[in-house]
């Protein structure tokens, strides 16, 4: 006789299948304990490091830039500055160098000297002096250069003081000084020498300012064996 079959039961692994099978299952554990344990803040911390060093990118960029537009600026400005400066000089038209009848200089050239403004920008303070000999006895005298402010374009016959002002135009030297717009001073200096068919004709050197030439020499060195005068 046969006994009944027992209810079948299910199996149980056994071993490491059957701890295998009791151990409650974690999935991404590795992961899920990164984020847990901080992971987030490690990632927040890695992106205010990245964001700081872009930014820190952009701020050496952008002062980069504002140094090369500073030095263009700079640049730019000097440029337009040196096309404002003041270029005053003597101006000997023929009416003055033969103080022709009918003319302003009729009565002689001695007391007045024409100069000019040629440059861009207005020249302020404009004097000089002027130095020269007697050819007779050779002794020297000089005379100073009154003239004021003169605009862009402005001519004007500049005053010569003491009288009797300057009698012997020739072999004479002198320089006219004069300020720009931000204060330097300038110097046009100049020499009167004789010309072709024994015109007098004036040697004009460019301008340069004091602080980089100096004073001129003046009376020239040459000179010196000679007193100058005021009083002549």
């Amino acid at each position: 006789m046969c006994s009944p079959k027992s209810a079948s039961t299910p199996r149980l692994r056994s071993g490491a299948d059957a701890a295998d099978y009791d151990r409650p299952i974690v999935a991404n554990s590795v992961i899920h304990g990164f984020f847990f344990w901080g992971g987030w803040s490690a990632l927040v911390a890695i992106g205010t490091l990245s964001l700081a060093g872009v930014t820190a990118v952009l701020a050496w960029s952008a002062r980069g830039q504002a140094a090369t537009l500073k030095q263009e600026l700079s640049d730019a400005w000097a440029r337009e500055w040196a096309a404002q400066r003041p270029v005053v000089y003597p101006v000997p038209l023929p009416e003055w160098t033969y103080a022709s009848e009918g003319s302003a200089y009729r009565l002689g050239n001695a007391r007045v000297l024409p100069i000019k403004n040629g440059g861009r920008g207005p020249a302020f303070g404009v004097h000089g002096e002027v130095h020269t000999r007697d050819p007779r006895d050779g002794i020297a005298y000089d005379r100073q250069i009154l003239a004021g402010t003169l605009g862009v374009g402005d001519a004007l016959d500049a005053r010569l003081v003491p009288h009797p002002g300057i009698q012997h135009w020739l072999g004479a030297v002198g320089v006219l000084r004069y300020h720009d717009l931000v204060g330097d001073e300038w110097q046009t200096r100049f020499r009167v020498v004789e010309g072709p068919g024994n015109e007098m004709s004036f040697e004009i050197n460019p301008p340069v300012t004091t602080a980089a030439a100096g004073e001129p020499e003046l009376p020239p060195a040459d000179w010196n064996a000679a007193k100058p005068s005021t009083t002549k």
